[in-house]
């Protein structure tokens, strides 16, 4: 209708008018097709994204499943891993999460429990075996995240000794 009345008033040029047309004609066209695969076209474009992070998660469960009363250790920088060393010698079981995936790499090569993921994550704390922890130790996080994993080892029953 609207567009009836822009061509006789000679509003719109006739190859615009053409082509408004057309593009409606073609989304008349697509959107049902669009509607009944829009659950592949939604998965194409997230399902990596969750299926990463799923699969991250996974793996940080994988190596912290047979650990009990273990330290997760946030951060695998050079202070993460003087204290992995000395864990190590006290013969107490840790488990470290990094961001640094050549870091992670290069650890887990070596043989240490060294996993990728973000120890500011509810979940990823979670997967580290949080609820199993005897102790968290932390080395640096942004301002905002401070107050984040220290709220998670507080709510755990019991209680996860939080350092620092």
């Amino acid at each position: 209708m609207l567009l009836t009345l822009a061509t006789d008033v000679n509003l719109v040029p006739h190859p615009v008018l053409q082509l408004v047309v057309s593009a409606m004609v073609l989304s008349l066209l697509l959107a049902p097709l669009i509607v009944h695969y829009s659950d592949r076209i939604v998965l194409r474009f997230v399902a990596s994204e969750w299926m990463l992070r799923s699969m991250q998660l996974t793996r940080v469960a994988a190596q912290s499943i047979a650990t009990d009363r273990h330290v997760i250790i946030c951060g695998y920088g050079r202070t993460g891993q003087y204290l992995a060393r000395l864990l190590e010698q006290e013969k107490v079981p840790y488990v470290a999460l990094d961001l640094d995936p050549d870091r992670v790499q290069e650890a887990a090569s070596a043989g240490d429990p060294v996993v990728f993921g973000d120890s500011a994550r509810h979940e990823t704390l979670l997967a580290a075996g949080l609820m199993r922890a005897s102790a968290v130790v932390r080395w640096w996080f942004p301002t905002t995240m401070r107050p984040r994993p220290a709220k998670f080892c507080i709510t755990c029953s019991p209680p996860v000794r939080m350092c620092p």
